[in-house]
């Protein structure tokens, strides 16, 4: 079964990069979202607003800097040490 409706992903991965608005009840986040890669329809859609990004055409593919920080990270690392 298929969980999103035609254009969910893409609707998804809009709101993540900051690209579509979010709901009034979203959490703030800190975090820099990079795209690496995005549909051909994506890419489209940036020609049109005459942005310049180096994305490669593909699946969407995106990286969220300073999703953690660095106190977040070094209490992974110390869990991960005691299991």
């Amino acid at each position: 079964d298929n969980i999103f409706e035609k254009g969910g992903l893409d609707a998804m991965f809009e709101r993540i990069v900051g690209e579509s608005c979010q709901a009034e009840d979203a959490l703030v986040t800190d975090y820099e979202p990079v795209i690496h890669s995005r549909p051909d329809n994506q890419l489209l859609r940036l020609e049109e607003k005459k942005e310049e990004e180096e994305t490669i055409n593909g699946p969407w593919v995106v990286t969220l800097d300073s999703f953690l920080s660095d106190e977040e990270c070094e209490h992974l690392v110390e869990l991960g040490e005691r299991s």
